[in-house]
Order: structure tokens, then sequence, then C-alpha cells
């Protein structure tokens, strides 16, 4: 059960919990309960991250065995039902405009999508579906495109064979070229099964993206990202509109090869720019409450080629990164961008990675079909009073105007102290976050 110290406080430290199976818990339990009525030792719960959200819904259950072990915490399933209901309460919150958002930041009802070249070749009619649903639920999507696979295509006729490195298209300029005309084209075809599904879009196929060649003698016409001309992108929500933006990059300022190519791009030329690396920026400017990457696989899999739920980047990417990706960095750069969203957004926004026909699922953030992607938080478990700065725990739990451990601990009807030899009915205390 969580006592009534389990609630969000500003600062570094959001949240206290106790999580136990004492045998008050039918007594005392709150809006969450435990399992079984058995005594067991009561482990403390702390965040030091200043997430503000609970550890269990950041995914900590298989981190900290005692979730499981000592009070597994039950929770209602979370149906399509709820997804359409909890949309719905958005809408009155949208005549406050799509730019509103809480106090950290976050566009509450603003959802970045990122579709490949595979959606608008493959499944451009059920995504349209998608949007319009979405749309009539209160959420204001915002579309970024690549145009890959079409790419590949005119390459392959042209008898040009793609080369990548690190993720990214080695692009010279016969490639730019063909690049530039196929993305524009894929934006004309993406609105044009909008328009068909009776969607209200704007096509941004140019001049929303600010770069530079990010390395012109290793990756030829590669962008890197320096700024989002958002006003576009805001005059197309303010209409109602939803905004279908390319992933090329428009050259801040001219620049030339130092390798002897010849290769060059003139102020205002086109570059070419991976799509993940365009929704990393999108979402950190625009700050939606979703991020949603489309992909043809269903979300990202492990090294056993299952499907992830889950992903926990404090706990799984490093496991993730050293994987085999060869043949398959086009992957491992999602991978990497996927890392950069959830380290840069705040904890109330949320990123998945899904199939196209699940995208109209993605209403509530954490939730949904697909892999759901975590921040999560290092965590640290103290078993022995010895182990664990007592004084540096209190002061932390002082700090955001909570009582020491101790005091908390003893109104819940029981003696212990964390400074001394004997942690009482205390098993351990879990530290989530930098302590």
């Amino acid at each position: 059960m969580f006592g009534r110290f389990g609630q969000k406080r500003a600062g570094s430290l959001r949240l206290f919990e106790f999580a136990s199976r004492l045998r008050r818990v039918a007594a005392a339990a709150r809006p969450w309960s435990a399992v079984g009525r058995r005594q067991v030792s009561q482990t403390a719960y702390v965040r030091a991250d200043g997430s503000g959200e609970p550890v269990t819904s950041l995914g900590h259950e298989r981190a900290l065995d005692s979730i499981n072990a000592v009070s597994r915490i039950v929770r209602s399933p979370v149906d399509h039902t709820r997804a359409l209901v909890a949309a719905r309460a958005a809408r009155h919150s949208a005549a406050e405009g799509a730019s509103s958002g809480g106090r950290d930041g976050v566009r509450r009802n603003v959802l970045l999508v990122k579709a490949g070249g595979e959606v608008v070749s493959t499944q451009l009619e059920e995504f349209a579906r998608s949007i319009r649903e979405l749309q009539s639920l209160g959420i204001t999507p915002i579309i970024v495109h690549g145009g890959g696979p079409q790419a590949n295509d005119e390459l392959k006729a042209k008898g040009v064979e793609p080369r990548y490195v690190g993720g990214h298209r080695v692009t010279d300029r016969a490639t730019m070229d063909i690049a530039d005309r196929v993305f524009r084209n894929v934006n004309s075809q993406l609105c044009e099964g909008l328009k068909a599904a009776g969607v209200d879009c704007a096509p941004l196929p140019f001049g929303t993206l600010r770069a530079v060649p990010d390395d012109l003698g290793k990756l030829g016409l590669v962008g890197r990202i320096t700024g989002v001309n958002s006003e576009s992108i805001e005059a197309a929500l303010a209409k109602g509109h939803v905004p279908v933006l390319t992933s090329l990059g428009q050259a801040e300022a001219a620049a030339d090869s130092l390798d002897g190519s010849g290769l060059s791009v003139e102020e205002g030329g086109s570059l070419n720019v991976n799509a993940d690396v365009a929704a990393r920026v999108l979402a950190a400017e625009l700050r939606p409450y979703k991020t949603v990457f489309l992909s043809a696989g269903g979300g990202m899999r492990g090294a056993d080629g299952k499907l992830l739920a889950e992903l926990d980047m404090a706990r799984d990417f490093a496991t993730m990164e050293a994987q085999d990706y060869e043949g398959r960095q086009g992957t491992l750069l999602k991978l990497r961008e996927l890392k950069s969203i959830t380290d840069a957004l705040s904890p109330a926004a949320s990123v998945c990675v899904c199939a196209a026909g699940d995208l109209a699922g993605q209403v509530l953030p954490h939730r949904g079909a697909g892999t759901q992607v975590r921040k999560g938080a290092k965590v640290v478990r103290f078993t022995t009073p010895g182990s664990i700065d007592a004084g540096r725990l209190d002061a932390l739990l002082r700090s955001q105007g909570l009582p020491p451990l101790d005091e908390q601990v003893a109104q819940l009807g029981e003696s212990s102290s964390v400074g001394s030899p004997d942690w009482g009915i205390l098993d351990s205390v879990v530290v989530a976050g930098d302590y």
C-alpha cells in the first residue's frame, strides 16, 4: 500500500512512498491497494530525481524486486474505452489553445507523430483514419515524415547502392536531388490522403527546419538541425489544421567541402535530415504530451527478437546499445534518439514506438500498444542502517517539507530509526534517482 506520504512535491524530491503488506493494509489503503495480507517487512521508497512520477509507473517493477515480492501494486487495466473517455475529457481544455501547457511546459493535447515513408506507401488510409480519430477526441496531431523507401527505389532504379554511416544516409548531390524531390512528393501524397479522410492539413515540405552540413567530407549533404521555424506550425495549429512536415533541412548559410570533392550547398538549399532526428528536435521545441514513432515492426525488439512492451532507458539502454546492429544502423540511431528525447523531456510527456494501426490508441501518456519508452531512474537499495547517510536522507525529505523517515514510520504506529542499528519494521530503503 502507499501511505499518506505518497504525494507529489516540488523540487528535488517529489515522491516519498511506503510499500508494505502490514496487518492494517485494508484499513490504511488509499487509492492504491496491495495484494494479500501477510505481514512482511516494510520497505521505504524515496524518489530523489524530481520526476514527480511514482516509481512503479516508470517501469521499475522488474528493477525493484521488492515491489513484486513485498507489495505488488494493483491497477485497473487501461483499456481502449478508458483511453477514449480520457481523451474526450481533454476537449474541455482545448479552448485554451493547442499552445497552452501545464506548469511543466507540456502541451496537454498535442501529439507528435513521426511517420516513415513506408507508412505513406502501404498504410496511408489506415494512418489517415487514425489521425482523424485523434482529432475527433480533442487531440492535436503534428506529423513529420521521411521518404527513405521511396528514395531507395529511385536510387536502385539508377543503379546506386545507398551507403549509411551511423544510420545517416551518405548524401552526394545526385542523392540529395532525388531525396528533395521524393520527400516533397511524399508530403503531397500524405496530405492528399489526409484530406480524403476528412482531415484539414497544412503541408510544410520545406523551410521549417534550419540546418547546417553535419560533415560534408564524411556524410555529404546531411544536415544537423540548428533551429525550428515554428511560426508556420503554430499558424497551422491556430487554424485547426494538422501540420505535415518533411525532415528536409534548409541550409542557414553556404558551405563548401574541404576534401576536394567539390560538394557544396547554397544558403537556403536542401539538406538531408534523418526523420528520427527531426522528430527528436521537434519534440524538444514543441513539447507534446506524447511523441509516437511509427514502425512497421510494431515497436522496439530485444536481442531475442521479441517485441518490448516497455523500454526503460535507465535500465535497458546500455544493453540495447551493445547489441549487433550490422545492417541495422538506422535502428541504433533510433534508439539513441529515443534516449535523447526521454533525457530532455518532462516526465509528464511520453514516447512510444508502435505500428500505424495502433496510433489511435496512443491517447494516454505512458499507455498504449507497441513499446512505451521511459526515462527510468537509477535505483539504489540500502539494506542495513549503516549503509545509508541518515542525515542526508532526512535533509532530502525536509527540503520538500516532509518529516524525517523516523517520524513518518512512527506515524504509521511503528517505531524505527534509520540511524540506529535496528530499522524495526523497515526491511530496506530504496532511493530512486541521484542520491
